[in-house]
C-alpha cells in the first residue's frame, strides 16, 4: 500500500542524499516510485514555515481572447487552514480545524475552466491509491532537463507519467498518458515550474495545466509569506458537512465504473451536456449519497443510475479509510 507517512529528523535530513546515490548509480530498484515521492514531498513540506498565507494568480486560457482570472488563497496554522478561490461570482471556501474538512453541501460546482486545478489541501503533493499498479523508475528527458519518471495505472488504459528533478528532489510533472499515448503524442497534464525556496524548503512558482500540448490555465506568482492571523479566519461557515481528513490521504480511486445508458428521449430531441453530481464515497468505497448540482432534466436520471453502481477503493489516512466528497461530470453527447 502506497502510504507515505511523515520521516524522523534523521531520516529526512539523509533521505535525499540515499536517493541522489541511488539514481546516479541507476539502481531502480533502490530508488523506488514510494522513494522518489517521498524525497519530493520532503523537499516541498512547508509545515515548518507556519503561520503562513499563500496566494496565487489563476488565469484561464492565457493570452488568449477569452483570457480569465482569478484568485486563491491558502491560510495555514497548524492544525487549522483556510483554502480560498475567488474566479469571477464563483466562490469556493474550504476549513480544516483538527482534521475536519467543513465543506459547504450547497456550494456551486467548480466552473469547467477551473476542472484541471490540482487539489488546494495538496497543490504540489503525490500521494498514490493502494490500488495504483507502478511501474520501476527510468531516466529520461523531461522540460530540457534529466528527470526520473515512473508510470501509475491507475485502471486499465488512464496512466500518468510522474516525473521528479533527481537533483533538487522535486516533482516537476505529471502527465496524462490515457489509452497508452505514445512518447511524443501532445502533452496532457500537470507541469510544476519555477520552484523558488523558502526556510530550506522548496514551492513552484508556476503550475501549469496544458492539454493537446496548448497550455489551458495556469496558477502563477505563487507567493507564501509568514502570517498572524485571527481565530475568526479559520470559522466554520453554517450549512457545512465535516469529513475527516489529513496532510497524506490516498485518494479514492473508482474500481467499477458503468457508462450510462442515454435516455432515448435525449437523443431523438439532440440534447447532450454534462451532468454534475456531489458524490460523498464511504469509508468502505460505496457511494453513500448524490446530489445534483447541474444538468438538463432529462439526462439527470440516467446519470444518477450509472454513478449508482459505482465503487471505489476508499480514500485512506494513516488512522484509516475516510469517507470523501466529491463532484462527479457523467457526459452525455452523441
Amino acid at each position: 500500500m502506497h502510504v507515505l507517512v511523515r520521516a524522523a529528523s534523521l531520516f529526512a535530513f539523509t533521505f535525499p542524499l540515499l536517493i541522489m546515490l541511488a539514481l546516479a548509480s541507476g539502481n531502480d530498484q533502490t530508488a523506488s516510485p514510494n522513494q522518489l515521492i517521498q524525497a519530493a514531498n520532503d523537499a516541498s513540506d512547508l509545515s515548518s514555515l507556519q503561520p503562513y498565507r499563500l496566494e496565487g494568480s489563476i488565469v484561464v486560457n492565457p493570452g488568449k481572447a477569452n483570457e480569465k482570472t482569478g484568485r486563491l488563497m491558502i491560510l495555514q496554522d497548524r492544525n487549522r487552514s483556510r483554502s480560498e478561490i475567488i474566479f469571477g461570482k464563483f466562490r469556493e471556501v474550504k476549513i480544516v480545524v483538527d482534521n475536519k474538512l467543513y465543506l459547504d453541501s450547497d456550494r456551486a460546482a467548480r466552473p469547467v475552466e477551473l476542472w484541471g486545478l490540482p487539489d488546494l489541501e495538496r497543490l504540489w503533493r503525490l500521494t498514490l491509491a493502494s490500488s495504483d499498479q507502478v511501474s520501476a523508475p527510468s531516466a529520461m528527458e523531461v522540460q530540457e532537463k534529466q528527470a526520473y519518471c515512473f508510470d501509475v495505472t491507475i485502471r486499465k488504459q488512464v496512466i500518468e507519467r510522474e516525473c521528479f528533478d533527481p537533483s533538487s528532489h522535486v516533482w516537476i510533472e505529471s502527465a496524462n498518458r490515457q489509452g497508452g499515448e505514445k512518447n511524443g503524442a501532445p502533452f496532457h497534464g500537470t507541469r510544476f515550474l519555477d520552484y523558488a525556496s523558502q526556510g530550506g524548503k522548496q514551492f513552484p512558482r508556476t503550475i501549469r495545466e496544458i492539454s493537446a500540448g496548448k497550455i489551458t490555465s495556469e496558477i502563477r506568482n505563487i507567493e507564501i509569506k509568514p502570517a498572524q492571523f485571527q481565530d475568526s479566519d479559520f470559522s466554520i461557515p453554517p450549512n457545512t458537512t465535516p469529513f475527516e481528513t489529513c496532510q497524506e490521504m490516498t485518494p479514492a480511486r473508482v474500481i467499477e465504473h458503468s457508462n450510462p445508458v442515454y435516455p432515448e428521449i435525449a437523443r431523438v430531441a439532440h440534447v447532450s451536456g454534462d451532468v454534475v453530481i456531489r458524490a460523498v464515497i464511504g469509508k468502505s468505497g460505496e457511494i453513500k449519497t448524490l446530489r445534483v448540482i447541474s444538468g438538463h432534466p432529462i439526462l439527470i436520471q440516467a446519470a444518477m443510475d450509472a454513478v449508482k453502481r459505482w465503487r471505489y477503493t476508499p480514500a485512506m489516512c494513516p488512522s484509516g479509510t475516510v469517507a470523501v466528497q466529491r463532484d462527479l461530470t457523467i457526459r452525455f453527447h452523441m
